[in-house]
């Protein structure tokens, strides 16, 4: 995983420089898209903010996606037009 100055999360130094400005970094990776999308099916995520994202579009698996959504507690959707992701709750 990277930090969006495309900088890898596990970089010492990045991290480094960060503390130096006042701000700790975890050099944790977190979870891509389709790990998030599994640990909603296991309740392990209970609410998402998707924004500028349609992963009814992007995930090769809509089912899986559907089935993630549907098990959550909250969700919100945030973007310039209705999508598919935005229309599985309404």
């Amino acid at each position: 995983m990277v930090f969006p100055t495309t900088r890898s999360v596990k970089d010492a130094a990045i991290r480094g420089a960060s503390r130096r400005r006042g701000a700790a970094l975890d050099g944790t990776p977190g979870l891509t898209v389709v790990e998030i999308m599994a640990a909603a099916i296991r309740h392990e995520i209970r609410g998402m903010h998707i924004m500028g994202e349609n992963p009814f579009v992007s995930d090769p698996n809509s089912n899986k996606v559907r089935k993630a959504l549907a098990s959550l507690d909250f969700l919100a959707v945030q973007d310039i037009f209705l999508t598919e992701t935005a229309r599985s709750r309404t």
